[in-house]
């Protein structure tokens, strides 16, 4: 049975071109699209049963994190990610709506159409399918399209010192290097407690770590992934 999406975006034209995206996958289906939050909720109040929410956050009557605020104070649970231009641009509200429980974002093409659509279409299906825990959304050889990561892979030069960046075997010398003479002293012991989270982290790290105690058996080390535009 494919997966029920319900896209809540005011422009015309993006409506169009991510209801075409879904349409095309074979695990995917439109149920209804909305122009605003408060058209969204109407739906969903209606009974309206999705398994994911594509969510804008700039619209008018009702925004993207007012929505989620809404449908928190009426303990209705959805899977929501966010589609925004403002994702990498707008702190505020990116941390906001994953604070009210989105799984993540994706930034929404600069244009519709070429490598920048491609692009954007690999990145949204990609979270899709990881929030529906459909497995990993690998994309067709026949549609040329191309990650970020793929796209940034293995630059040539140091975006800071213009120079050739070093050798993979030579970082890790260094690191090593580092790890002989650590400035600071380090305590020996057989335990150590590590917590790694990604755009779900701040929302997951207010919610754990008041509830550890002051007198933890061990070191604690938290690592949270900050990627470009979240900060």
């Amino acid at each position: 049975m494919k997966k029920k999406v319900l896209i809540v975006e005011d422009s015309a034209l993006m409506r169009r071109v991510i209801s075409d995206i879904i349409l095309e996958d074979d695990k995917l289906e439109v149920s209804e699209t909305a122009r605003n939050g408060k058209e969204a909720l109407d739906f969903i109040e209606s009974g309206l049963k999705v398994d994911i929410i594509l969510l804008d956050i700039q619209m008018p009557y009702m925004n993207g994190v007012e929505l989620l605020s809404k449908l928190n104070e009426k303990n209705i649970k959805n899977t929501t990610l966010i589609v925004s231009s403002i994702a990498s641009k707008s702190a505020k509200e990116t941390i906001e709506a994953l604070e009210l429980g989105a799984f993540d974002f994706v930034r929404k093409p600069e244009n519709t159409y070429g490598h920048s659509l491609n692009v954007f279409k690999t990145e949204m299906l990609k979270r899709v399918y990881l929030a529906l825990k459909l497995g990993e959304y690998k994309p067709s050889d026949n549609d040329g399209l191309k990650t970020q990561a793929n796209v940034y892979r293995k630059p040539s030069l140091s975006p800071w010192t213009n120079k050739k960046i070093k050798e993979p075997e030579k970082v890790e010398e260094e690191t090593t290097e580092l790890f002989r003479n650590p400035r600071v002293k380090i305590k020996s012991g057989e335990m150590l407690a590590v917590i790694a989270s990604s755009t779900g982290g701040p929302k997951a790290l207010q919610a754990v770590i008041p509830k550890f105690s002051d007198k933890l058996p061990c070191p604690l080390v938290v690592v949270q992934h900050m990627p470009a535009g979240f900060t």
